[in-house]
């Protein structure tokens, strides 16, 4: 009898992590930009019935430009294109989550069988170390059914835009502040 093993359809996530030097600035723009984006949450964003909106912000519907963050994208775009990757960012909002804010399950895949989505990859950029993100298997043969990744300040994860993805409540005093990105990543 042979056996042969495929591994075909492995799900990449790449993590990058910016050193303090790299995310001090953002951090500081964020600071400066916070109540804005509060702000422009408010008039955007409706209650959804479960969540307060004490509890989660978000500038989605018009968000907030960031340079610093648009600096490290760059960085990152760097990255890409010597490994022969073509790099476009999209689109990035801030979200704000309080002690029970959350985020449902969801994917950023708009595309379809027929047309791949120009954004076929998202992120997340975490300013603060509260909380994290978890990932559901698209296989439903895989040996682990979640992946959780940590927040941790400066950490950047890219993952396929139709992965399905959560951000559950962190049930911390303190805010958790997360930048998320639509980006397309396509070889030369």
């Amino acid at each position: 009898m042979l056996l042969e093993e495929l591994d075909i359809f492995s799900v990449p996530i790449k993590k990058f992590q910016f050193q303090k030097e790299e995310i001090t600035p953002l951090l500081n723009e964020y600071e400066e930009k916070r109540d804005a984006i509060i702000k422009r949450s408010s008039f955007y964003v409706q209650n959804d019935g479960e969540q307060d909106l004490a509890d989660y912000a978000t500038d989605f519907q018009n968000p907030i430009k960031l340079h610093e963050y648009e600096k490290l994208i760059m960085l990152v775009k760097n990255y890409f294109e010597n490994k022969n990757y073509n790099f476009q960012l999209i689109s990035y909002w801030t979200a704000v989550y309080n002690s029970k804010g959350y985020h449902k399950e969801h994917c950023h895949d708009s595309g379809s069988q027929y047309m791949p989505p120009a954004n076929n990859f998202a992120s997340a950029l975490y300013l603060t170390s509260i909380g994290g993100t978890e990932f559901q298997s698209p296989h439903v043969m895989s040996a682990e059914y979640e992946y959780s990744i940590k927040s941790k300040v400066g950490l950047l994860v890219i993952f396929p835009s139709s992965l399905i993805h959560s951000a559950p409540s962190s049930n911390s005093p303190h805010e958790r502040v997360c930048i998320a990105g639509n980006m397309g990543i396509y070889l030369k």
